[in-house]
């Protein structure tokens, strides 16, 4: 696989967006990197991660929101994924 340079900075310095947070203020359109550290992340919350070639979707073991978003609990949101994605 070959990356361009855009794509190489994703790759090791990846987006990380809080999803959870559209719920919290939904006239807040604008989804905002946050920057990528462990103070970051919520055990309530639910994070996209965008390394430029995958999505990854982080739910916290805690994460009040996963009904809302996925409309299941947090316990089966990994069933959502078909196990081809997951590597």
């Amino acid at each position: 696989m070959e990356l361009n340079y855009e794509q190489t900075i994703y790759f090791f310095y990846p987006l990380l967006y809080s999803i959870h947070n559209i719920l919290e203020d939904p006239d807040d359109e604008a989804l905002t990197p946050l920057n990528l550290t462990r103070k970051v992340l919520a055990s309530d919350g639910i994070y996209l991660l965008d390394n430029g070639i995958t999505l990854f979707i982080w739910v916290g073991k805690e994460s009040k929101y996963s009904e809302e978003i996925f409309g299941c609990k947090r316990t089966e949101v990994e069933y959502l994924v078909s196990p081809e994605v997951i590597l």
